[in-house]
């Protein structure tokens, strides 16, 4: 039985771009903040995410993405 969700907070910080010397290749790095709040208590956590992220036919396009959690 899935619970149902009272609210939900998503923040994207700290974000970073560092481009490439080909000019189509592009690493992306930020922090994201996330709070789940259910009948039941607050769930927190906080990812870093990294996206490499290329130029296909011009049109970005995501091709590799990391990121680790934190819950707290």
């Amino acid at each position: 039985c899935a619970l149902p969700i009272f609210r939900y907070q998503y923040d994207r910080k700290n974000a970073r771009i560092k481009l490439y010397s080909d000019n189509k290749t592009a690493m992306v790095t930020s922090d994201i903040y996330e709070t789940l709040t259910l009948r039941q208590g607050t769930v927190r956590a906080v990812s870093s995410e990294v996206a490499i992220v290329n130029l296909r036919n011009g049109k970005p396009i995501i091709t590799s993405l990391e990121a680790r959690t934190r819950f707290y």
